[in-house]
């Protein structure tokens, strides 16, 4: 097992908020993500189970946009591609998504997993 740089660490310190498709309209999502991040937020998980790829790549975008101008760290919920996509900081895996093994072949900076689950 690796062991994660002290740089990671920091950047895994903080309020850690989580978007959530069906509380945050469309037409306020880049509004309600510069809230969270002027909030206090230091990581923020693009989490959208919808089927809809163009507008969860252009929010993923927005949050990406967002979060590199506050200084924050972007995670992508169970979308390896979609991460890769907006150069996401990392990816969130659940216990039913992609291997972990699979997910470290993928270039992103790191894979964060639910803490139940390591």
């Amino acid at each position: 097992m690796s062991t994660i740089s002290s740089e990671l660490k920091d950047r895994l310190k903080g309020l850690y908020a989580i978007t959530d498709e069906n509380l945050i309209a469309d037409e306020f999502f880049s509004e309600a993500i510069e809230a969270a991040l002027l909030g206090g937020a230091r990581i923020i998980q693009y989490r959208d189970k919808s089927g809809d790829l163009q507008k969860r790549l252009q929010q993923a975008s927005m949050l990406r946009k967002l979060c590199t101008q506050y200084d924050a760290t972007c995670i992508i919920n169970d979308d390896i591609g979609l991460a890769r996509a907006v150069n996401a900081d990392g990816v969130h895996l659940g216990k039913d998504d992609t291997a972990l093994a699979n997910a470290r072949q993928e270039p992103v900076s790191y894979t964060h997993l639910r803490a139940h689950e390591t």
